[in-house]
């Protein structure tokens, strides 16, 4: 008789994040998973189609959080500054939280060929959530100026940059679109 994993789904996924932080990516594989949740490789095949969709879960998980927190902000909020703060914060986090697997180099060379499609993705999604608050108070609104806004947080936010820094260039760039 089978053996019933309740949330098995889950538990693959924070073993895999728990491997991968630990051991990186190359440390981390479809057998390792399975063998500390206690199922056979099938199993786990099952859920994931490869150690690279399990990976994919995890960060995607933790990427829909990050979003609604910032979704969450933007409706609670009218200032530009707080909400364009709120995002740059929990693009951060996300970022420390995946540190180990984003400067992995074996994971660059696999993941690098997804790079420009999750990019625009996850810019897309930022400038979604900033457009309610920040577009009505540009002269010139226009979807594109979010969508520069939203590139700006992902660059600088991923790179290390703190956010005083950063508003400030915003804000004098966009003077003349009043998004003060």
């Amino acid at each position: 008789m089978p053996k019933i994993i309740d949330n098995l789904r889950e538990t693959l996924i924070a073993e895999a994040k728990y491997q991968v932080n630990k051991h990186g990516y190359a440390g981390m594989t479809i057998r390792s998973v399975a063998k500390e949740c206690g199922v056979g490789i099938g199993t786990v095949y099952n859920y994931f189609k490869s150690k690279e969709d399990l990976i994919f879960a995890f960060m995607h998980e933790a990427w829909l959080e990050s979003l609604s927190n910032m979704r969450r902000c933007a409706e609670t909020t009218d200032s530009p500054e707080v909400l364009l703060r709120c995002v740059h914060g929990e693009i951060q986090k996300y970022v420390d939280d995946h540190k180990r697997l984003l400067t992995d180099k074996n994971a660059e060379k696999v993941f690098s060929l997804n790079y420009f499609t999750a990019h625009a993705y996850l810019r897309n999604q930022l400038a979604e959530v900033i457009s309610p608050v920040c577009m009505p108070l540009a002269k010139n609104s226009s979807p594109l100026l979010m969508s520069f806004i939203s590139e700006t947080l992902l660059i600088w936010a991923t790179s290390g940059t703190d956010f005083d820094e950063i508003y400030p260039i915003l804000t004098d760039h966009f003077k003349e679109q009043r998004l003060q």
